[in-house]
């Protein structure tokens, strides 16, 4: 399954095209070249269960990377979605006499620091062909 095919489903565009999320406010930074969204994503089948969702996107950073957490809200924004926290309160189960604690997603592209590139591909070239050697 492709990354995209299951974050981006239930907290990328599919939310906002299907109406469950609600907008709730944005701030723009202009110089640092940000913006910053909160919304309330609400479940179809169950209105009672939502999570408070933060989309950051940024018009400096990640530009040169092909690579995206939503493809459709980068395009929409006209800037690259970087982050994609998500917050789950806590919530009670009548049914089963139990409750289940609040959780945070957290979904970031970053740009790490490859201090010695040659060896970083020769390590990974090497995974390569090892793995090709076991099927």
């Amino acid at each position: 399954m492709r990354h995209e095919s299951w974050i981006t489903r239930i907290y990328g565009y599919e939310a906002f095209r299907d109406d469950s999320a609600k907008f709730i406010s944005a701030h723009y930074d202009r110089r640092a070249g940000t913006l910053k969204e909160e919304y309330m994503i609400y479940s179809k089948k169950d209105t009672n269960i939502h999570v408070k969702a933060f989309y950051s996107y940024t018009a400096k950073k990640f530009q040169n990377i092909d690579y995206s957490l939503s493809k459709q809200l980068d395009s929409i924004k006209k800037m690259k979605l970087y982050e994609i926290k998500i917050f789950q309160p806590s919530k009670y189960y009548e049914n089963y006499k139990l409750t289940m604690d609040g959780f945070e997603q957290r979904y970031t592209l970053e740009a790490l620091e490859v201090p010695d590139q040659k060896k970083f591909l020769s390590i990974f070239n090497r995974y390569l062909r090892d793995i090709g050697k076991s099927r």
